[in-house]
């Protein structure tokens, strides 16, 4: 459900975040919502900082990553980090039909034709 690059920590703070807003949500007088409401920014504000220090260590490691492979001359791992850094995913192949209208999935069958 989410991105493995985010820690528990940030994810407990996101389910915290939840209870305050529930707490919000069911708050009836103005006074109790606005102190609600000050918790609740204070939380989701925290988040915000928490997962974007997560993605900058993820993106750090990655380029360490990326780095030491370059060095090694492992340019298959550079190239696989690079794509995760695009987010750009590559459409899979999809298979020719012969006159029939059948998949020919086969790379001779596909060669033939």
């Amino acid at each position: 459900m989410y991105k493995d690059w985010i820690t528990q920590e940030s994810l407990n703070k996101i389910q915290r975040s939840r209870e305050t807003k529930g707490e919000l949500n069911r708050c009836r007088t103005k006074t109790e919502k606005r102190g609600a409401r000050e918790k609740y920014s204070i939380a989701h504000r925290e988040i915000k900082q928490s997962i974007k220090r997560d993605n900058n260590r993820f993106l750090e490691e990655q380029t360490k990553r990326a780095e030491q492979a370059d060095a090694s001359g492992n340019m298959r791992l550079v190239h696989q980090i690079a794509k995760t850094f695009s987010g750009k995913q590559s459409k899979s192949a999809i298979p020719a039909k012969d006159q029939q209208e059948n998949s020919i999935f086969t790379d001779k069958g596909q060669l033939a034709r």
